[in-house]
């Protein structure tokens, strides 16, 4: 472990000295290298996980399918069910308040000004000369 780790440091010191035109090249060699090994480990996987995903029966997609759908279905009702006595609900309110009659009484006799001061007034009347 030893050797192998003063061979890749006298490799790279090897690779400080060298040339621009030699550092370089092995960026881009290293960065191919990387590249073809990401590609080829996502194409591994790929192949790997993909046929799991092709090769399900169609009958237990199928059930599932139905069962998903039916799952919603329910939902769906209980949300329609809950939503039509809310609205039953607000109808009758509204039929309730529409049968009130609102009388509106107006007395002449008890009408009066408004009695209000505005103090501020004064003020403004105090800072002119």
């Amino acid at each position: 472990m030893v050797k192998i780790f003063l061979k890749i440091k006298k490799f790279i010191r090897k690779l400080r000295a060298a040339e621009k035109s030699t550092k370089k090249r092995f960026l881009i060699f290293s960065s191919v290298i990387s590249m073809v090994i990401i590609i080829s480990l996502w194409l591994i996987y790929l192949n790997k996980n993909l046929p799991s995903f092709v090769e399900k029966p169609p009958s237990k997609e199928e059930n599932s399918l139905k069962e998903t759908f039916s799952t919603f279905k329910k939902g769906f009702e209980e949300i329609i069910g809950e939503a039509k006595k809310q609205f039953e609900f607000l109808r009758e309110f509204t039929e309730k308040q529409l049968q009130k009659s609102n009388q509106l009484e107006i007395q002449k006799d008890n009408l009066q000004e408004p009695s209000v001061e505005f103090p501020l007034k004064d003020l403004e009347n105090q800072n002119q000369p």
